[in-house]
């Protein structure tokens, strides 16, 4: 059974002078904290494996940015929103976003996440599979009790959408010829919905007015988009370390995202076949990855993915407007600048 938690203080006036992502996260901590311990406990099954690689997957240092916007969003919307009702749904969306990743590692065969792992190397494709169905029955499970059927039909066609994603960029694999509208729409599916959502609930749990609704769901949309190009541009420029995983993964998988995309266009026709080989060729050795860095650097296309990313950071804010200026508008102000900020 998960335990009852107490309400916990919320951000203060004072808090309106937020410097950095820093002290935003700080605000929140005992709120994340409690959420850390309420994911851990509702997890009980019967079948180990699941119990074991569900333990492992949320012991592995995610950054918790979709619970963070849930918060502050509903927060946004009713200050005195209560803690075990915030709680139970951010749980139901890193729920959610984990059982995708695990999917998402089988598809791509994938050995690391966040530094250690996979689930897939460690338990196999098949139990990685079905831990990743687990964990979506649970979400919406635990959403059920809520008794909020706009937040149920929200979460449910979100997962709808985000199973579109994956199939869309499955049948995209290495198609140089993928237009930039049909790879927006493909990480709007796949990452952008579930920020969005995720956002928009904090509206949902207040019955919020539909202006409210919208301009919350849309500042998520341009957020997830953002996040996603920035993911993108982080493949081919971040530290591996921080990273963690690989350089080039997604040249690799034969994902073909905005950088590379901006490479396409924006190379001479020699150049092009030369990125178009070892493109088709489904293998990434050193010497290959080095010559996409090299003219990804001669034609700034990790600086174009950026600038994109940001892009869609200022239609994010703008959409915060619909909002009267508070502590929790400022601090969603501060998340969506550290999307395009962050080196991992």
């Amino acid at each position: 059974m998960t335990p009852p938690f107490a309400d916990s203080p919320r951000l203060a006036p004072s808090t309106a002078g937020f410097a950095n992502i820093d002290q935003v996260w700080e605000a929140c901590r005992e709120d994340l904290q409690a959420l850390e311990g309420r994911i851990r406990c509702a997890i009980d099954s019967n079948a180990p494996i699941i119990n074991h690689a569900a333990s492992y997957l949320f012991c592995s240092g995610g950054k918790r940015i979709r619970p963070l916007l849930l918060i502050l969003s509903a927060r946004l919307c009713n200050e005195r929103e209560r803690q075990d009702r915030l709680l139970l749904l951010a749980s139901a969306v890193e729920y959610i976003h984990t059982a995708a990743l695990l999917h998402d590692d089988v598809l791509d065969d994938a050995a690391m996440r966040r530094g250690r792992e996979t689930a897939r190397l460690l338990w196999g494709n098949k139990a990685s599979i079905l831990v990743g169905d687990y964990l979506y029955a649970h979400a919406l499970d635990q959403v059920i009790a809520l008794g909020n059927t706009a937040i149920q039909a929200a979460l449910a066609e979100t997962c709808r959408s985000m199973v579109e994603g994956e199939v869309l960029q499955l049948s995209q694999r290495r198609n140089v010829n993928i237009s930039a509208g049909d790879y927006v729409k493909i990480i709007d599916h796949k990452t952008a919905c579930l920020i969005s959502t995720t956002c928009m609930l904090g509206a949902l749990l207040d019955s919020a007015a539909p202006a409210k609704k919208a301009a919350l769901a849309q500042f998520g949309r341009h957020l997830g988009i953002a996040f996603q190009l920035s993911d993108d541009a982080l493949d081919y420029s971040a530290s591996q370390h921080k990273l963690g995983k690989a350089l080039g993964q997604d040249l690799y998988e034969g994902k073909i995202t905005l950088p590379l995309l901006h490479l396409l266009s924006a190379c001479t026709r020699e150049e092009r076949t030369v990125v178009e080989q070892i493109i088709e060729r489904g293998e990434t050795p050193a010497h290959d990855l080095d010559t996409i860095l090299r003219l990804m650097e001669r034609y700034q296309s990790v600086a174009y993915t950026l600038e994109e990313s940001r892009r869609f950071i200022a239609l994010a804010i703008e959409e915060l407007r619909a909002f009267p200026p508070s502590p929790y508008r400022d601090a969603l102000e501060i998340v969506a600048d550290y999307v395009v900020s962050r080196d991992h």
